[in-house]
Formats: C-alpha cells, sequence, structure tokens
C-alpha cells in the first residue's frame, strides 16, 4: 500500500486464467482474529492482530464499505466448553482482546 501511495504502479498478478478462480475464489469474508494461532507461531498471530486493525483503518480512511460483525463460536457439550476456554486464553496471548464468553441466552439473543 505504502508503494502505491507513494506514486508507484502496482500490478497484481493471479496465476490462474480468470481473476478468482484460485483460493481467493472462497473467501470466507472473515477477518482473521489470530485467536488460533499456537505459540509455536507468533508471527502469524501477531500479523492477524495488526492486520485486523490496519483493515478497519484502511477501510474507514478509503471509505470502502465494511461492516464489523460477531462471530461466534459455539459449544455443545461440557468437552467443547473447555475448549473454548483454552481458546479465548490463547487469543489472550496472542493479543486479541476483545474476546467474550456468552450463555446460549445471550447468543441466541445476537439472532436476527
Amino acid at each position: 500500500r505504502a508503494f502505491a501511495l507513494a506514486g508507484n504502479d502496482v500490478i497484481c498478478l493471479d496465476a490462474e486464467g480468470i481473476i478468482g478462480s484460485g483460493t481467493s475464489s472462497r473467501n470466507s469474508e472473515v477477518v482473521h482474529a489470530g485467536i488460533y494461532y499456537p505459540e509455536s507461531t507468533p508471527n502469524k498471530a501477531a500479523m492477524c492482530v495488526q492486520g485486523k486493525h490496519l483493515l478497519y483503518n484502511f477501510c474507514e480512511e478509503a471509505g470502502v464499505n465494511h461492516k464489523r460483525i460477531t462471530k461466534l463460536i459455539v459449544a455443545t457439550t461440557p468437552a467443547q466448553e473447555e475448549q473454548l476456554v483454552k481458546l479465548k486464553e490463547q487469543g489472550a496471548k496472542n493479543g486479541v482482546v476483545d474476546l467474550e464468553m456468552l450463555t446460549a441466552a445471550q447468543a441466541q439473543a445476537l439472532e436476527p
């Protein structure tokens, strides 16, 4: 981005014959927060955390229409609830500060 803002020409190349026909065609439209990366991959987590902020800042500055939405990771068993607690702890270690545990009623209240 800085290269383009400095007045340089930027060209995006796609390995496929049709733009967006590769992995980019499977875009889930989720901004990755960095919660899943283990401590053995700190750079990946840090890049997600920083990238999330940079992306939202860019969208706001450039007038790109976007919406911050909530992502739910749902547990349906006690064992999965334990995994969610560990996942929240891992996210906190990775610098993700906006994670919160919800009750079933709180999650259901988010439904449109």
